[in-house]
């Protein structure tokens, strides 16, 4: 998968009602999670909400999902987590939407920089030194 799991599934981009599904993982096969396919229905950090997350989250972020057959959810760190398979375009496209937005902000906040710059004044500027001349710096 391109980019990895953990940037699919960074909080910014598994929101709430998308699918997914529980990777086999020492923390998920003894509770019989593995490969169960649930609804995201929420984030959380854990350090501040206390919640009990099912494996080590790097981020301290988790993810909620809530199993329908089972009638219950639980709180996951996201690396122990991965979309469906007829979701992943969806999560591709997402994380490209999301990139294209950080590069227009970055060129936003460059041209921002450029145009408030001083003017540098040429020496044979009239008004510029006139201006200097009735307040100087």
């Amino acid at each position: 998968m391109e980019g990895g799991p953990d940037r699919e599934l960074d909080g910014t981009l598994a929101a709430v009602g998308d699918r997914l599904r529980v990777r086999a993982a020492p923390e998920t096969t003894p509770r019989g999670l593995a490969g169960l396919a649930g609804e995201v229905r929420g984030q959380s950090v854990p350090s501040y909400s206390g919640v009990e997350v099912i494996g080590r989250p790097a981020d301290d972020w988790a993810i909620h999902v809530h199993f329908r057959q089972r009638g219950e959810g639980f709180w996951f760190a996201p690396h122990l987590l991965e979309p469906l398979e007829a979701d992943r375009e969806h999560f591709r496209q997402r994380a490209r939407a999301r990139d294209a937005a950080a590069a227009r902000s970055r060129q936003a906040q460059e041209a921002y920089a450029r145009l408030n710059r001083p003017a540098e004044r040429s020496p044979n500027d009239f008004l510029g030194r006139l201006l200097d001349r009735l307040w100087p710096d």
